[in-house]
């Protein structure tokens, strides 16, 4: 049946990563009958069809191919693009969308100057989408020049979820997802002033069983963690339990290995359970990125497996380089007794470290060595 209705169904009721483009139309051909309609009107949900298409294609694609195999597939299709635009019956929203997922699939395609172009062109435009918004909120949060101009959006779009109720809920968790990777003060400011609809939501849509949810609140719930403050606690003992099986994607699993692994940090009384169960659910992700492996090796450090955490982190390609990394290095020398490559470690990390947040940690950490070192050698 290739009927938009029952296509866009197919498409948003499965994961990406494993809807298979061959069981779908070929987003030209699509397009071609599209254009070919004498309808007066193109209904919405035909145009949005191509376009989800064309972005499960990418995903699919990703997931089993590389990004490198993705793209090439990607690049003649955003041939469609022009071919629906130049169709006159499109509405201003269907205009809007299109260029949207257009600016999308540039940014796939490794062009972010034009999709920014893209994006603030509709905004811009007689249909801004807050979905535009949003992109722009992340590609522009570390251009000092734009700084103004992420903060304005953003609160436009957290105001926009809870008062004037036009923003979506995706966009919404999206935008708190990104807000602890901000260093500004009006980061904490919107964090504390919309604390209790992110709680809310976030108990809410957890216990719906929705990935995205479980990722936004691994991304805010290490914020709360290491400020310790109980909203993480209060959030969590609301979050229904999940087997390692349980989740569809590698996303989400790792999310909720985070929430466990934060969790044993702030309850003492439940660290060894809590634990345990953070490195299952980790050890059942399909693959590993660097961040992935060292949060890992984060959690075996504090399950006192330090030479376990090593053997994770030394063949990371860019560990050398890593503040962060050099710090897990640190703790995994630190634990084995191995003082001056942890000296030496958290040297680099001091001195490479992107964000001032984390100095206090890291200047504790380099001053519990060098007390180490002291105690050796009786100075």
């Amino acid at each position: 049946d290739r009927r938009s209705a029952f296509v866009y169904a197919l498409l948003e009721t499965n994961v990406p990563a494993t809807l298979d483009p061959a069981l779908l139309d070929d987003p030209d051909a699509m397009a071609g009958r599209i254009l070919a309609s004498p309808a007066d009107v193109i209904p919405a949900i035909d145009t949005m069809t191509v376009i989800e298409t064309i972005e499960t294609g990418y995903l699919y694609r990703k997931a089993q191919a590389g990004k490198d195999g993705a793209k090439a597939a990607l690049a003649p299709q955003m041939a469609v693009f022009d071919q629906l635009e130049a169709d006159q019956r499109l509405t201003v929203q269907q205009r809007a969308e299109l260029d949207h997922h257009r600016g999308k699939a540039l940014l796939r395609l490794g062009d972010r100057r034009a999709a920014i172009a893209r994006f603030e062109a509709v905004l811009a435009g007689a249909h801004p989408l807050n979905e535009s918004r949003l992109q722009l909120v992340k590609l522009q949060a570390g251009d000092s020049t734009k700084a103004a101009e992420v903060e304005a959006m953003t609160r436009s779009l957290l105001e926009g979820f809870g008062k004037r109720k036009d923003v979506t809920t995706s966009v919404f968790l999206a935008v708190v997802e990104s807000l602890p990777w901000r260093e500004a003060q009006w980061r904490d400011d919107l964090i504390a002033a919309h604390g209790k609809t992110i709680e809310a939501e976030l108990i809410r849509l957890t216990n719906l069983g929705i990935g995205q949810a479980y990722r936004t609140l691994a991304s805010i719930g290490r914020y709360w963690a290491r400020r310790k403050d109980p909203a993480f606690l209060r959030v969590f003992d609301e979050v229904p339990p999940r087997e390692p099986d349980a989740a569809d994607e590698d996303g989400d699993l790792f999310a909720y290995g985070e929430l466990l692994f934060e969790a044993s940090r702030l309850k003492p009384e439940e660290r060894a359970d809590l634990q345990t169960r953070a490195l299952a659910t980790y050890q059942a992700l399909k693959e590993n990125g660097d961040y992935e492996a060292q949060r890992i090796a984060e959690l075996l450090i504090e399950m006192d497996r330090p030479q376990d955490a090593l053997d994770l982190l030394d063949p990371l390609p860019g560990i050398a380089t890593s503040a962060y990394g050099q710090h897990r290095l640190s703790r995994a020398y630190l634990a084995l007794g191995r003082l001056e490559e942890a000296r030496a470690s958290i040297g680099i990390a001091l001195h490479r470290l992107p964000k001032e947040s984390f100095r206090a940690e890291y200047e504790a950490h380099a001053a519990e060595i060098d007390a180490a070192i002291a105690a050796r050698d009786g100075t």
